[in-house]
């Protein structure tokens, strides 16, 4: 997954009442962060979708940038919070070998959602500029983003009474196994 951008992170109304909900059935931080990803899975469901068929609208060179296309939940047990990412595939650390295909070969995911500047040798040659979005002008994981915002939080609101059944039905198992 890429790294962490600054200004990227989304708030989530109903992750907030989800998660409080599972704190009134258990305690168990383990119970409620599985509960809780199975929830954000379904959540960024959507987000996934409209990123890759973006990705996809790109002209494809090498094919790396659509292998790249991934999407993950993050468990933290600890304090029973998870977070969902979407986006790119981190690239491979350490040893690379060039010229291979994979998606951990997207090196240049970042140069597609966020261009860059005008560049300049210090010599004055002319390096030019790398446009937001390619030259399709697409930056994939911000129009995802912007078109599905709405949607995520409607569709944790969609599957909160149903992991709440199936807490309850968890903690009903646990129980029968510890007497």
């Amino acid at each position: 997954m890429p790294t962490y951008q600054a200004g990227t992170e989304v708030v989530i109304e109903q992750y907030g009442v989800l998660k409080k909900e599972l704190e009134k059935i258990t305690s168990d931080r383990r119970i409620i962060a599985n509960q809780m990803a199975i929830a954000m899975r379904y959540a960024i469901k959507p987000t996934f979708a409209a990123f890759k068929q973006y990705v996809n609208a790109i002209p494809v060179v090498t094919g790396n940038l659509r292998a790249a296309v991934s999407q993950k939940v993050k468990k933290y047990n600890a304090t029973g919070n998870v977070v969902g990412l979407v986006g790119f595939y981190r690239e491979r650390r350490g040893k690379q070998k060039p010229d291979q295909k994979g998606r951990d070969r997207a090196y240049h995911q970042h140069l597609v959602e966020y261009g860059t500047q005008h560049r300049k040798t210090s010599s004055g040659a002319n390096r030019g500029a790398s446009p937001r979005g390619g030259t399709k002008g697409i930056q994939p994981l911000t129009l995802a983003y912007k078109q599905t915002i709405g949607m995520v939080n409607s569709r944790l609101v969609q599957k909160t009474p149903k992991v709440l059944e199936a807490t309850y039905r968890k903690l009903e198992k646990i129980k029968a196994k510890g007497r």
